[in-house]
């Protein structure tokens, strides 16, 4: 009787035993997956920051070997066509644009009167361009008319403005009147960051027929210097596995140094275009 007991008693040690080993050998097993694919995941991520470190390394090359070019060649406007092309010598992927914006109008710096005719000039009526121009005034100058800053339509307030600049044409969208399709119809001719004031001798139509509607046509100048002009540069770079695409606006100016430009704004997004 004893040893019958005995026996049953080992038979229940040797499976509690060897339950025992076949749960901690699950665990494990979890243990290691887990652990494998958390290392998959960091390894993931480490490729990702490292291809798009790179991305942004080949684009700001790009851009640089630009704005040098062009700072350089002793004349911006023959060095910018506004054409998309390799640069020299670069087997990276990356392919840039530069524009000159001399000549656009920048809504932050026009007179009340130049931006009526810029409306006029781009097919709006005048009683709509009147408006415009009269709401875009006010909000760079809140204080100027209304004390409250608060800016409206048929007596109606519909926006509240703290006089800050506009930096993009979606920020136009907040000027109480102004709608997408109008915001389509002018935004090719305006420029957010051009410190110089249009001349008539611009190569824009509609910014040349606002400057002659306010009288200011007979200002020619046939040279203009390129100090303070303003040039954008786009860079894309397309690399296995990711692309990219740079925008930058800068002022040129010749004779700084070490560096012949002034950032005024940089942006950064993705493709495709």
């Amino acid at each position: 009787m004893t040893k019958r007991r005995s026996s049953g008693t080992r038979r229940g040690e040797e499976g509690f035993a060897l339950l025992l080993v076949l749960w901690t050998m699950g665990f494990l097993a979890l243990l290691v997956s887990q652990v494998l694919s958390t290392g998959r995941s960091a390894m993931q991520l480490g490729e990702r920051v490292s291809l798009q470190a790179r991305l942004e390394t080949t684009a700001d090359a790009a851009i640089t070997t630009e704005l040098f070019t062009i700072a350089t060649s002793g004349h911006a406007a023959s060095a910018v066509n506004g054409m998309w092309h390799p640069l020299e010598g670069d087997d990276g992927g990356a392919t840039v644009r530069s524009v000159m914006e001399r000549g656009k109008l920048n809504p932050n710096t026009a007179s009340r009167a130049l931006l009526q005719a810029f409306f006029t000039a781009s097919g709006l009526s005048s009683e709509q361009s009147s408006m415009l121009a009269e709401q875009i005034f006010s909000w760079r100058n809140p204080d100027s008319d209304n004390q409250a800053g608060s800016l409206s339509i048929a007596g109606k307030a519909v926006c509240t403005t703290t006089g800050a600049p506009f930096r993009t044409s979606d920020d136009l969208l907040a000027v109480p009147g102004m709608t997408s399709l109008v915001l389509k119809i002018v935004s090719p001719h305006l420029s957010f960051s051009e410190l110089q004031q249009p001349s008539a001798a611009t190569e824009d139509k509609v910014v040349r027929a606002a400057l002659r509607q306010t009288g200011i046509a007979g200002n020619v100048v046939d040279e203009v210097s390129d100090e303070d002009t303003l040039i954008t540069v786009d860079a894309r770079v397309e690399l296995r596995g990711g692309a990219i695409v740079r925008h930058v606006e800068v002022i040129l100016l010749p004779d700084a140094r070490p560096v012949p430009w002034k950032v005024m704004r940089w942006e950064t997004g993705a493709l495709p275009f």
